[in-house]
């Protein structure tokens, strides 16, 4: 019996490192970590990629923490909230880190997914797509009949127009006229357009009319639905280049336009209005060339933003079940848990998209399937968290019906005030 113990210690000792003594003590050593202060025995001297996988697995615990976690996560509402109430703990990844890696995972790749660029659609380059366009209504210019003013006293012999011998050719000579006048649009607007991702817009256009007049092709419906956006588009830009200046931002709550407030001191608000009026320079110098910069800045700011969220969703929670005896802590942790759901599911139907778009064209039924996915994913979010939220705090149908529609007006305030607050601090870093 007693060389038990002794064989125990002897399994205890270190397998990876030949000394026998802490470092740091000079303690014998008889597992992993130094009994006296609790030093690590392995050197955090190592190669750089062991490094990295040991901050994932920090992080987020790589093992099979990771697979009970997320299956209960996206199927089953409460289920990890409650299994971690009842200090069954262990078990799956801790609330904040789950939250941290998903938010990081979220937020990387929202700019991959945020459609701030003009798709290309196998475009080439703008000098190419305009010589495209000059050598096309060059060749329609010259195919149609003479339709300009004649000086009759230097050329009476010319004719004013051709009579034309068929409808089908009267026809044919309207389609060529509207598309000579849409070329022509679409030259100028390329040469005058100051906003590089309209006059992107504008080139990708151009491309795909001359490709489907080229090859005879039907457009796929991507194609379709960005020409049917980018008109409505540039129609908004033009109405509004014609004097009205509906684009320009105001953030004045006086009727001359400034900001003004009565608790503050007129040289308060002279200041006031001299910052805004930087930032509203800066929006609309944004928006009427490239708003792309802007909004990449804005979705830097939401991570940051959406953290200091946490704790003020979880301050409303604990105000809406002030008689549930909860304690704040659980309250922030059903926040944690839900905003973990709610990105890994956006991030879910964010690839689900990306699929549809590839799948499109060569694989329908695949792209089908993902659109029946994703419509069913959309509608789980809301009822999962409704569900969550009446297993957490138990509550009759009705009440739990009501507080919910509260609490979703009140976050989505929230997340309105959220955005606004990214995009003035976005404005500030441009």
């Amino acid at each position: 019996m007693t060389d038990q113990p002794i064989e125990q210690n002897k399994q205890l000792k270190i397998i990876d490192s030949d000394q026998n003594t802490c470092t740091n003590c000079q303690t014998p050593l008889v597992g992993p970590y130094c009994g006296q202060c609790g030093q690590e025995v392995n050197s955090t001297l190592k190669y750089f990629g062991t490094v990295i996988l040991h901050l994932l697995e920090d992080i987020f615990s790589f093992d099979s923490r990771a697979k009970r976690t997320l299956v209960p996560l996206l199927t089953k509402p409460g289920y990890l909230t409650q299994e971690y109430f009842d200090g069954k703990r262990v078990l799956y990844v801790p609330p904040l880190r789950l939250y941290l890696f998903i938010s990081i995972m979220f937020f990387l790749s929202l700019k991959f997914f945020t459609p701030t660029a003009v798709p290309d659609f196998g475009r080439p380059a703008t000098a190419v797509v305009v010589a495209d366009l000059q050598a096309k209504i060059a060749e329609l210019e010259s195919a149609l009949p003479f339709k300009d003013e004649v000086n009759l006293e230097n050329s009476p012999a010319i004719e004013p127009q051709v009579n034309l011998e068929s409808k089908e050719q009267k026809v044919n000579q309207t389609f060529k006229e509207a598309l000579l006048e849409e070329y022509k649009t679409y030259l100028s607007d390329i040469e005058t357009l100051k906003n590089t991702q309209l006059k992107l817009s504008t080139v990708t256009l151009a491309y795909l009319s001359l490709k489907q007049l080229k090859n005879d092709l039907p457009l796929t419906e991507k194609e379709l639905e960005f020409i049917e956006d980018t008109k409505s588009e540039l129609d908004i830009n033009k109405k509004v280049k014609t004097g009205d200046n509906v684009n320009h931002i105001s953030i004045g709550n006086d009727i001359d336009g400034n900001i003004s407030f009565s608790f503050l001191s007129e040289e308060t608000n002279q200041l006031l209005n001299e910052q805004a009026e930087i930032l509203v320079n800066k929006a609309n110098e944004a928006f009427s060339t490239d708003p792309s910069l802007l909004i990449e800045q804005a979705i830097s700011k939401l991570p940051q933003l959406m953290f200091i969220l946490l704790p003020v969703f979880a301050f409303l929670l604990k105000i809406m079940f002030i008689f549930s005896s909860r304690l704040y802590m659980e309250h922030l942790t059903v926040a944690l848990h839900s905003h973990s759901f709610i990105f890994l599911t956006i991030l879910l139907l964010e690839i689900l998209d990306k699929v549809k778009d590839l799948s499109n064209t060569a694989l329908p039924i695949l792209s089908d399937t993902t659109s029946v996915v994703s419509m069913l994913l959309a509608i789980w979010l809301p009822v999962y968290l409704f569900l969550m939220q009446k297993r957490i705090y138990r509550q009759g149908v009705f009440m739990a019906v009501f507080k919910y529609m509260i609490i979703s007006s009140l976050y989505m305030i929230m997340i309105a005030f959220t955005a606004f607050i990214a995009f003035i601090w976005g404005l500030t870093n441009i």
